[in-house]
C-alpha cells in the first residue's frame, strides 16, 4: 500500500511534465513515420502490413534519442527540455540499447490499437448477434453498459500491462547508466512529499 501511494503521488507530481515530453517525442517520431511510411509507399504501394515496419523504422530512428525522456522527468526529476538533453547524452553513450528502447515503446502502442480494434470488433459483433440498440429496452441498456463496462476494464488491463512492459527496459537502462533516482526520493519514507505523512 506504501508503494502505490507513493508512486500515485510522484505520477501526479511529473504528469504535466510527462505529458509535455510526450508530445516532444510524437513531433519527431510522427514525421519520421510520415515520411518512411510515404518512401515505402513510393516504392512498394499502399500496403497495410507496412505500417508496423514504418512504424518500428521511425521508433528505432527518431525515438532512440529520446527514448529516456520519460525517466528523466520521473526518477531524473528534471523539466521536459534538460531531460531532452539529457535523454541525448544517454543515448550516445549506449545507441543500440536506446534503439532497442524505443521499439519497445512503440511495440507496446501497436499492441494496445491492436487490442482494441480487435475488442471493438467483437463488441460490436456481440451486440448484433444479441439484437443490442439504443431501442433494446431498459434490459438491452443494462446488456450493453455492463458490456462497455467490462470492455473498459479489459482495455485498461491490456494498456497497464503493455506499458508496464514498454517502460521496464527503459527504467533498467537508465538506472543503470545514470544512478539517477532523485525524483523518488520525494515521496520515499522522510521525503517532502512522503504520501504516508499524516496518515501512519
Amino acid at each position: 500500500t506504501c508503494c502505490v501511494r507513493a508512486s500515485l503521488a510522484r505520477s501526479r507530481m511529473s504528469f504535466w511534465r510527462v505529458i509535455v515530453a510526450s508530445v516532444i517525442v510524437a513531433i519527431p517520431v510522427g514525421a519520421a513515420q510520415l515520411a518512411i511510411g510515404a518512401v515505402f509507399a513510393a516504392v512498394l504501394g499502399r500496403q497495410t502490413d507496412l505500417s508496423v515496419v514504418s512504424s518500428t523504422l521511425a521508433a528505432a530512428i527518431a525515438g532512440a534519442p529520446l527514448a529516456y525522456l520519460l525517466s528523466g522527468i520521473v526518477l531524473g526529476d528534471v523539466d521536459p527540455f534538460e531531460a531532452v538533453r539529457r535523454s541525448f547524452r544517454v543515448f550516445r553513450a549506449r545507441k543500440a540499447a536506446a534503439a532497442l528502447v524505443a521499439v519497445f515503446e512503440t511495440a507496446a502502442t501497436a499492441v494496445v490499437v491492436v487490442g482494441l480494434l480487435a475488442g471493438l470488433d467483437i463488441a460490436v459483433r456481440l451486440f448484433k448477434a444479441l439484437g443490442l440498440g439504443t431501442d433494446s429496452g431498459a434490459a438491452g441498456l443494462t446488456l450493453m453498459t455492463l458490456g462497455i463496462l467490462a470492455g473498459v476494464f479489459a482495455l485498461g488491463t491490456l494498456v497497464y500491462t503493455a506499458y508496464a512492459i514498454a517502460i521496464a527496459p527503459q527504467i533498467v537502462m537508465f538506472v543503470g547508466l545514470t544512478r539517477a533516482t532523485i525524483g523518488l526520493d520525494h515521496v520515499r519514507p522522510g521525503g517532502d512529499r512522503d504520501p504516508t505523512i499524516g496518515i501512519r
